[in-house]
Order: structure tokens, then C-alpha cells, then sequence
């Protein structure tokens, strides 16, 4: 018995170390039959006291494997007994039994069991066993079935310590449902992402600028005259620039310095209204005003000069209001030279 203990041992760590391949996880069902030995538990020297006895042996089960490894069965053995068991009268036990199969591999597969066995009387019993399938189809397999049972003594009458049994079956499992080993998928190695590099991202163009064509200084002048009027710049018989004509001198101030090399002359015009003498002054005086301004916001002194020329030089008639309006006037002049 301790040399069957220690080869199930060894075989229980083959199970760790067995290679693993796909194998079917079905119900099954089995019979067996064969011979079996037993004792009844005396220790008595001669086989004759020791009430040996020796006889047939049969299996029924059914199953199921769980995964690649572990399963389970549960059956019921039926043993017959000769020899000195007929002593106690008794020609037979039964073993009602539940098996943990762990299946190192194909061809091997020990188990543990445990149960009740029935001589006298119901009594636990336990112990291990080892079977060596051979695969006839996918649904058949012969069955080399080696159990080894132990139960205490006391299940014989006079009986002590442990009695002992073992069987030696051969007998055919089949399996239910469908058959055949899972087919192993296979691993492909993941792919090795490829980090792609983000584009950089594109300068956004420069919004195009249209300039817009520089004007001449002719054109800068007669844009400025065009504001110089002597009603927008003074009140009536005034020559004091009127607060709200300040944009209209700074406009003038921007063209000046735009064309910083422009020399000119401001000249004050009036109507034929009132007296030619005062007309005259009234003209010089609103010509000085526009010269002193433009000069306080930093043109050179240097590049203006100013005069007054009254009423004596008209562009329209004197005759009708907008004509002599036309007439009151602050003009630039180039100087050419």
C-alpha cells in the first residue's frame, strides 16, 4: 500500500509538468470488469487466519472532465469474494465511490476516491487509483483501471485496523455528445503599433494686404484743399479756427507728413463783400491762423509761408451765395521751387 501511495504522489506532480494540449471535456459513461484481492484487517501470519479472499470485480460509472486536467466520476463497484471470506459468511461487499481524476495526460490518469462500502454494514472508505486509457476513436477508449480501497476493519466481524482491497478492471468509457479535441486557436503575436508622426501643421498664409496706390502730392493737395473752406474753418467775419474744424487741419498735418519734402504757401481768399481793405486783412489774418496751427503740430516753419490775397482772386461769381461761397477760401499752394 505505501509503495502504491508513493507512486500516486509521483504521478499527482506529473500533472503539474505535463504538457497541456486540447483535450475533450465531455460526459462520459464506462463499465468494467476484473479480478480483486482483499484483506479483512487481522494481521495474522499464515494467509489462512488472516482471512484473505480473492474473486470478480465490476464498474459502472459516469463523468465528466472539467478542463484539460481535473474531472470527476461517480459509479459503483461490485466485488464478490472467495476463500477464507467465507468464514464470515460473507461472499461479497459493495463500494459506492466518487472519483477526482487528474489527467496528466492522455495515457494516465490517477484519481482519488472515496465512498461507502458495505460488508456487514455501511462503512466509509477511501483511497487512490490509476488509469491508463487507450484511445480507440474519438468517442471510445479502452480502460486499464487499477484501484486501490481501504476501510476499517470493523466492517468483518472480528475485524480491526484497516481492511484492504484491491481491484484490477479493464473495461471500454464512452463519450457523450460531441467529440473530438477543441481546436487550439491560434496566437498571433499582437502587431507593433507604428506611431506615425503627426504632419506639423502648416504655416497659414499671410493674409495678403492690398495696399491701396499712394496718392501724388498733387492729389495730396487737392484732397486738401477740397476741405479747406472758409466756412468749415471759421465763423462768419472770424478769422479764430473753429473747434469742430480741428480734424480737417489734423487731416492736413497727416498729408504733410507724409510728404515731409513738400514746401507750400496757405493762401486766404475772400468774397466781394465789404470793403476791399478789410477783405484784405480778414484774408491774411484766416491764412495766418492755418499756418500758426499747422506749425504748432511740428511742420517746419520753413516749409510754409502764408499771404492774403481778399477778394481779388475769385474762382466764381460774386454774384450768387454759392458762388461767393466758393470764393471764401483757405488754399495750399505748392512751392515749386
Amino acid at each position: 500500500m505505501k509503495r502504491i501511495f508513493l507512486a500516486f504522489v509521483a504521478a499527482t506532480i506529473a500533472v503539474i509538468a505535463a504538457a497541456q494540449n486540447e483535450r475533450p471535456t465531455n460526459w462520459f459513461i464506462g463499465a468494467e470488469g476484473g479480478f480483486n484481492v482483499g484483506f479483512d484487517g487481522k494481521d495474522y501470519i499464515s494467509r489462512v487466519e488472516s482471512h484473505s479472499g480473492n474473486g470478480t470485480a465490476f464498474d459502472v460509472y459516469v463523468g465528466k472532465f472539467f478542463n484539460n486536467t481535473l474531472g470527476f466520476r461517480a459509479g459503483y463497484q461490485g466485488l464478490s469474494v472467495s476463500d477464507q471470506y467465507v468464514d464470515y459468511g460473507k461472499l461479497s461487499y459493495s463500494y459506492a465511490h466518487a472519483d477526482l481524476l487528474l489527467r496528466c495526460w492522455e495515457f494516465l490518469v490517477p484519481y482519488i476516491h472515496a465512498g461507502a462500502a458495505k460488508v456487514e454494514s455501511f462503512k466509509p472508505a477511501g483511497g487512490i487509483g490509476i488509469m491508463t486509457p487507450i484511445k480507440l476513436s474519438n468517442r471510445v477508449s479502452v480502460i486499464p483501471d487499477l484501484k486501490a480501497t481501504a476501510f476499517p476493519g470493523s466492517a468483518f466481524p472480528e475485524g480491526d485496523g484497516f481492511g484492504r482491497n484491491l481491484s484490477a478492471t479493464l473495461g471500454l468509457r464512452v463519450n457523450l455528445g460531441k467529440v473530438g479535441a477543441k481546436p487550439v486557436p491560434e496566437v498571433l503575436p499582437e502587431p507593433i503599433p507604428v506611431v506615425v508622426p503627426k504632419p506639423e501643421p502648416k504655416p497659414e498664409p499671410e493674409p495678403v494686404v492690398v495696399e491701396e496706390p499712394k496718392p501724388t502730392v498733387q492729389e495730396a493737395v487737392e484732397e486738401i484743399n477740397k476741405s479747406f473752406k472758409a466756412d468749415a474753418l471759421f465763423d462768419f467775419d472770424s478769422a479764430k479756427i473753429r473747434p469742430d474744424a480741428i480734424p480737417i487741419l489734423d487731416k492736413a498735418v497727416a498729408w504733410l507728413n507724409e510728404f515731409p519734402t513738400v514746401k507750400g504757401v496757405i493762401e486766404g481768399h475772400t468774397d466781394s463783400r465789404g470793403s476791399e481793405e478789410y477783405n484784405q486783412g480778414l484774408s491774411e489774418r484766416r491764412a495766418k491762423a492755418v499756418y500758426d496751427y499747422l506749425v504748432d503740430k511740428g511742420i517746419n516753419k520753413f516749409r510754409l509761408t502764408y499771404k492774403g490775397f481778399g477778394e481779388s482772386r475769385p474762382v466764381a461769381t460774386n454774384e450768387t451765395d454759392e458762388g461767393r461761397q466758393l470764393n471764401r477760401r483757405i488754399e495750399l499752394v505748392l512751392d515749386e521751387e
